[in-house]
């Protein structure tokens, strides 16, 4: 469980207030976006807060190195977005 410190300094605390093993990119951006504008919304929204998280947690804790796995996530996931539309 994260310290209520930690929470304060995110938008979404109702997300991060689950278990760590619960937090994955998809299923926050599929909860925090209903449409284009706010996927794109979304995904700057899970970045700002994955670098809030990484300043703000211990990085051998549980908890850090799932925000590494979630930052090496999203940036793949953004990456190979671009490709795709690069192809169009």
């Amino acid at each position: 469980m994260l310290m209520e410190k930690v929470l304060n300094k995110l938008a979404n605390t109702e997300y991060w207030r689950q278990s760590y093993t619960q937090w994955d990119v998809i299923s926050y951006l599929k909860k925090y976006s209903n449409d284009t504008k706010e996927e794109r919304r979304a995904y700057s929204a899970l970045g700002t807060e994955l670098r809030v998280l990484f300043k703000n947690l211990k990085p051998k804790s549980k908890e850090g190195q799932k925000v590494r796995i979630l930052k090496r996530q999203l940036k793949e996931l953004k990456d190979s977005v671009l490709m795709v539309m690069k192809r169009h």
